[in-house]
């Protein structure tokens, strides 16, 4: 399973054609994909990604609002002081899903720049990508194998910790425009299994 209990079928409430697009979310989500829904304001992006989250059995969902200034960084960590007035780095919601195993929703992917966007590639791909803390999120593949030669203790003292294998991505985004920016790029649409609303 991808969440803390085994996927379940959408609600027999729900009308035919949204049933067939979160029960194939859920088994693209089952075979390791992330994911993004792409749909205009007011198609049910959010009650989707709401059903979808809870039929894969996710008990906690991170959302992220992604906005058009927002660097490579501000999706990973960000700085914060503490009670002491030092300068220290603080988890996203994204950095929180990928240790913890969440699914978390990236709200207005179509807003991020395409530099911003090239910073999920790693994470995406090859489930791994440092921090700026000096932290390595790394597969859990090459978890298990570091693990022949070194304690668990050890690789956290190095600041290497394993991508949690229930984190998956939902992307929420808006149509591209022809009179605006093109998100869509070749690149993003090889990050993501793409789904559309309203269904046909």
């Amino acid at each position: 399973s991808v969440g803390r209990f085994p996927p379940k079928i959408p609600s027999k409430e729900l009308q035919d054609p949204l049933v067939q697009l979160i029960t194939r979310m859920i088994q693209s989500a089952i075979c390791g994909n992330d994911l993004c829904l792409i749909g205009r304001r007011g198609d049910g992006k959010t009650f989707v990604s709401k059903e979808f989250a809870k039929c894969l059995g996710y008990m906690q969902v991170e959302t992220l609002f992604l906005f058009e200034d927002m660097t490579a960084r501000d999706l990973l960590q960000r700085r914060s002081t503490n009670s002491t007035g030092e300068s220290i780095w603080e988890p996203t919601p994204l950095s929180n899903a990928v240790e913890f195993g969440r699914l978390c929703v990236l709200d207005g992917l179509h807003r991020l720049p395409a530099g911003t966007i090239a910073a999920l590639v790693r994470l995406i791909q090859d489930r791994e990508v440092s921090l700026y803390d000096g932290t390595r999120f790394i597969s859990m593949r090459r978890w298990k194998y570091l693990r022949l030669t070194h304690s668990e203790e050890e690789l956290r003292k190095r600041k290497v910790k394993p991508v949690h294998p229930s984190f998956r991505i939902l992307g929420l985004a808006a149509p591209p425009d022809a009179r605006g920016r093109r998100w869509l790029s070749n690149e993003v649409m090889q990050l993501f299994h793409f789904f559309n609303l309203p269904f046909e």
